[in-house]
């Protein structure tokens, strides 16, 4: 043991950080163990640091020193009794080490540091604890120490409610238990611990398992649920006790561990399973009753028999949807075995029928007619089944009963399928099943939908239920429905617009039909109008509440009918029916002004805020709209019917050396096109948007009238610039640059520039406008079509005006376009783009800060990661960016392209490396990329540069101060 003087004299000498760490990591001596515990050296753990919006958890070197010092058996004692000292903290590593000092423990002494560890798992961040623990567990149970492993076991798995209070999601969610692991973890822990726990502690773990089941269904239940019901609906999500899948959720991992400690204690001593039974049934649940069921099933020879003899007295049980599962698998398993008694009340109790009051309670709730002969129906049905379930043991007299049902009903339902989840919880109700439908003729279904009377509420059978089983009829059938199309002007909308829903489908699994008959109900259709006086709203399980829903999948039909990939697709021929449908969806009242004033409440998914702007200040998202709308997909449609007339023309009218098809061949688009472009005829920028959506095809269509209605589209006028907005953002986000339209649209450029930063912008836009003005002005500056200086300056003012992060993104934009360029640019491409970065360079030198041009700066990491411009002047410039901000994009890659240029200019690659790691001020940087920096500082030590070998070494001897200890190795 060293002397006292020698201890003070040691701790005096440390001076800092990377000394204290130091010093801890290299001592191995367990004699220093007593006299730095005399000292308090271990009293103090590290506490986490936080940085926000960041949480460290920084090593405790003391900590890391005992988990050596315990794997030296002649240290084990002191280890543990300076452990049991280190006091509570926050800081789970310091965890982290005393399981690891656990596990190298003998485990009686083990089992003394179960109170700390426990206080580790009650932490909310844990990091390795959450993988030792059940390697713990095992460690204990195995070593002796049952009661200890169980302590752990219940501190880990226990369960806290859900802390979110009951609100308006009260109607909707259930409670979720809280553990102190997330579910992978304490799936992965229960896997360990309940085979040791039960060859541990026996009976006790299998009742340890089942409190915390208890505890876990408790937890999930609402506070509204009556207190009575006993139903915890696991079986939705578990529905087969012997099956064991979907263990990602904490009350189904707790139902397999009850089930596999239970069987496990059973397999090894028989004569604990009256216990067990006992013990769920002194449960609440159904999950319980459904785990006794099993353990009845699986020890018939163990009193399971017995069990199921007095279980079968009252067979009720047999019809409840949470127990059926297992119920009918225990009948099966042990009705050749029970007392003819038992039998034959089984068999008679079967041949009674179901309850004719729960019969009477189903037909209604399907809002069939409740009838005698509907009654029997069902009976004959249910005893059908459940003779089934008995098949092979029945006696003679009973299975001559079962040959009659099957026979009168068809083949019987199998009760013993797990009845898991199949599809959401809520759809509409159809009032016949999909094979009735299939099996009435056309005539027959057109019959049945007019004369049968919907449900109104979601509850019963609607229109919307029996539409769905409709379309799925109609593609099955295709050819008969629609050479009777004109039948369904005679039904409901719902109906009509479900045949409208299948068609499209049938047309994109290139099925072929004839479009005349579905044109001309199309047309029919839109000629109705869009509101139906006194129709109720319905809703979207129950009917549609006018001929809009119809109108909307007439739109998604013609725009089937357009692709021209699908075999099925529109003839020319069809021309002037197709326009007889698309023309009347153009007038439809869909979006009206008001529908353009976001409603926060009511349509928030199209709104946004830019959070430099006030709160109040809003914007709709008109590219969304225009496509959500019925005018506005009307109108998308429009220029997608010129497009197909164009195409459809083209070559024949090549043939004959005719011009092309433009308006002139197509007036009945331009007259569409002019009217919307009249304010007093179409008010909403909703409409507006679509013609700059579509600008590039409205110039391949006809650039004549382009040219002369481009005032209309984008009015310059200031009272008209919210039209101008409109159809800007949509032209310059969904369009490529062009330099034609650049040069008819120049001032239209110009009006944007010099709107930068004083626009709201929609939420949901795919891209911001002012980002994609600035890829514009990007692509036709390298393309030669923009210039700076001028008479027209745009790219001055563009910078000028911009935010450093519209600025920002147009470096990004001309890295990543650049990187991608597969053929090789002119030379005097990228001397452009070098002038233009040394331009951003000098204004940001020239600045009072170079803060604001801190996106620019960094954006150029993209272009040093190119590899496509002069490497020297690239890594010059990337340092003179890192120089001014401290800052770089895509570092990872940053940096391996520094560690392939070190050997040649060792000194640059060196400096720019420094100033990145200097600029992180979350200390990030070198987690990714220790190794790249590792083997640039080793080839710059190595070069035969002296400068760039000192700064390597002077670099790696700051990061060694700063605690990144992993580069001492190059130094060595």
């Amino acid at each position: 043991m060293p002397k006292r003087e020698i201890v003070e004299r040691a701790l005096t000498a440390i001076k800092g950080y990377a000394q204290y760490e130091y010093f801890f990591e290299h001592l191995d001596s367990p004699a220093w163990l007593e006299p730095l515990a005399e000292k308090a050296m271990f009293k103090h753990p590290q506490p986490v640091e936080k940085v926000d919006p960041y949480i460290r958890f920084p090593f405790w070197p003391e900590s890391r020193y005992l988990v050596r010092m315990s794997k030296l058996p002649e240290a084990q004692a002191v280890v543990l009794k300076i452990t049991l000292g280190i006091p509570s903290c926050d800081n789970s590593r310091v965890y982290d080490d005393i399981a690891e000092i656990a596990l190298s423990l003998p485990p009686a002494l083990a089992a003394k540091l179960v109170p700390k560890l426990v206080e580790g798992i009650r932490l909310p961040i844990k990091l390795l604890l959450k993988d030792r623990i059940g390697v713990l567990i095992v460690h204990l149970a195995e070593g002796g120490q049952g009661a200890a492993a169980a302590t752990l076991t219940a501190a880990t798995f226990a369960l806290s409610p859900d802390p979110r209070a009951p609100g308006e999601e009260e109607l909707l969610l259930f409670p979720k238990p809280q553990p102190l692991l997330e579910d992978f973890y304490y799936a992965r822990v229960v896997d360990k611990a309940v085979p040791v726990l039960v060859s541990a502690v026996g009976f006790d773990a299998v009742q340890l398992f089942t409190d915390l089941l208890d505890d876990a269904i408790r937890l999930s239940r609402k506070p509204s649920e009556e207190e009575g019901n006993t139903e915890d609906y696991l079986y939705i999500a578990h529905p087969a006790i012997e099956l064991g899948g979907g263990r990602d959720d904490i009350p189904g991992i707790l139902l397999y561990a009850v089930r596999d400690s239970a069987e496990q204690l059973i397999k090894s001593d028989p004569g604990q399973f009256t216990l067990v039974v006992d013990l769920l049934k002194q449960k609440r649940w159904s999950s319980f009753e459904r785990l006794r069921l099993h353990l009845c099933r699986i020890f018939l020879e163990s009193g399971g028999l017995e069990a199921a003899e007095g279980a079968f007295e009252n067979p009720e049980f047999l019809n409840r949807g949470s127990l059926q599962h297992e119920s009918v698998l225990l009948l099966k398993a042990a009705f050749s075995r029970l007392s003819a008694a038992t039998q034959q009340h089984l068999l008679e109790w079967i041949d009674r029928g179901g309850s004719e009051a729960s019969i009477r309670r189903w037909l209604e709730f399907c809002g069939q007619p409740v009838t005698d002969d509907a009654i029997r129906e069902l009976s004959d049905i249910w005893k059908r089944d459940h003779y089934a379930v008995l098949e092979g043991q029945l006696p003679e007299a009973y299975q001559q009963k079962l040959d009659e049902l099957v026979t009168k009903m068809g083949a019987a339902r199998n009760l013993e399928k797990p009845k898991g989840i199949t599809g959401g919880a809520f759809g509409a109700v159809s009032p016949k099943a999909p094979e009735e439908f299939e099996q009435m003729s056309v005539a027959e279904t057109f019959g049945f939908l007019a004369a049968w009377i919907p449900g109104a509420n979601m509850f019963e059978a609607t229109a919307e239920g029996a539409g769905q089983k409709l379309a799925a009829s109609v593609l099955g059938r295709l050819d008969e429905f629609v050479a009777a199309a004109d039948e369904f002007r005679r039904l409901d909308p719902t109906y009509v617009r479900s045949f409208f829903n299948a068609v499209p489908s049938a047309l994109k699994a290139e099925r072929t039909f004839a479009w005349q008959p579905v044109l001309q109900l199309a047309a029919w259709v839109t000629g109705q109008p869009r509101e139906i006086p006194g129709r109720k709203a319905g809703g979207h399980f129950v009917a549609d509440p006018d001929w809009g829903w119809s109108r909307d999948a007439i739109i998604d039909l013609i725009e089937a009918g357009f692709d021209e990939k699908l075999p099925g697709r529109f003839t020319p021929d069809l021309r002037t029916l197709v326009w007889t449908v698309l023309r009347p969806l153009t007038e439809d009242p869909n979006p009206a002004p008001a529908d353009e004033i976001p409603d926060p409440e009511r349509s928030g998914s199209l709104v946004r805020r830019f959070p430099q702007k006030d709160e109040s200040a809003r914007e709709a998202d008109f590219a969304s709209l225009s496509i959500n709308m019925t005018r506005g997909r009307a109108m998308h449609g429009v220029f997608k019917y010129a497009k197909w007339v164009r195409l459809s023309a083209d070559s024949e009218r090549a043939a004959r050396t005719e011009p092309l098809a433009g308006f002139d061949e197509m007036p009945e688009v331009r007259e569409v096109l002019e009217t919307h472009l009249d304010l007093s005829l179409e008010p909403t920028r909703t409409i507006r948007s679509v013609y700059g959506d579509h600008l590039m095809l409205l110039a391949w269509l006809d650039w004549n009238w382009l040219e002369a209605n481009l005032g209309r589209i984008l009015p310059m006028a200031d009272e008209d610039y919210p039209f101008f907005r409109a159809a800007w953002s949509n032209f310059v986000v969904f369009n490529y640059p062009n330099t034609r339209l650049f040069r008819a649209m120049r001032a239209c450029y110009r009006k944007a520039i010099e709107h930068l930063g004083k626009d709201i912008l929609p939420r949901h836009a795919v891209k911001s406008p002012e980002h994609a003005l600035a890829e514009h002005l990007m692509a036709y500056y390298w393309q030669g079509a923009l210039e700076f200086g001028g008479a027209d300056p745009l790219l001055d003012d563009f910078f000028a005006l911009a935010s450093d992060a519209v600025r920002g993104h147009a470096m990004w934009y001309v890295g990543i376009s650049v990187a991608g360029w597969k053929d090789e640019a002119p030379a005097e491409v990228y001397g452009k783009l070098q002038d233009l970065f040394g331009r951003r360079l000098e204004a940001a030198r020239n600045a009072a800060s170079p803060d604001p041009f801190s996106a620019e700066l960094s954006n150029f990491g993209y272009w040093f990661t190119s590899e496509k411009f002069d490497e020297r002047w690239s890594l010059e410039t990337v340092l003179t960016a890192l120089q001014l901000s401290k800052k770089t994009a895509s570092e990872t890659d940053v940096i391996k392209r520094l560690c392939e240029l070190c050997p040649r200019y060792p000194v640059e690659c060196v400096s720019c490396l420094r100033l990145m790691i200097e600029g992180d001020k979350e200390g990030w940087i070198l987690i990714g990329v220790e190794g790249d920096a590792r083997r640039m500082l080793k080839r710059a030590l190595d070069s035969n540069n002296p400068e760039g070998s000192l700064s390597a070494k002077r670099l790696i001897e700051w990061l060694i101060a700063k605690g990144h200890f992993g580069f001492r190795t190059l130094l060595a």
